[in-house]
């Protein structure tokens, strides 16, 4: 059985690495340059306890997808019942450009 951070959307990780995922993604890209513009991001973490279900864990990030839409923000879920094999727990790293209305 999938565990509910399994179902929802970015790049899974131990919660130890987001904040080193968080700083690289400004880095130089392929062209070497670092980008000229920047969007201004705010981090919104979601954590998700034992008794969220996968339907309410969905809704729960769809919401903050709204509400990314209109102030950018990088998700980073949190789930508690989901543990690495060494025991640490995972987190999963959302992050989408939206332009315009």
């Amino acid at each position: 059985m999938k565990a509910i951070i399994d179902e929802l959307p970015g790049i899974a990780m131990p919660v130890a690495e987001v904040s080193r995922r968080l700083t690289t993604m400004w880095e130089a890209g392929a062209s070497g340059s670092p980008s000229e513009f920047r969007a201004s991001q705010m981090n919104v973490v979601l954590h998700l306890g034992p008794e969220v279900t996968a339907s309410e864990a969905l809704g729960r990030f769809h919401a903050l997808i709204h509400f990314a839409q209109r102030y950018p923000s990088r998700i980073i879920v949190l789930c508690p019942g989901s543990l690495q094999p060494d025991g640490a727990m995972r987190a999963k790293l959302f992050s989408q450009c939206y332009i315009g209305d």
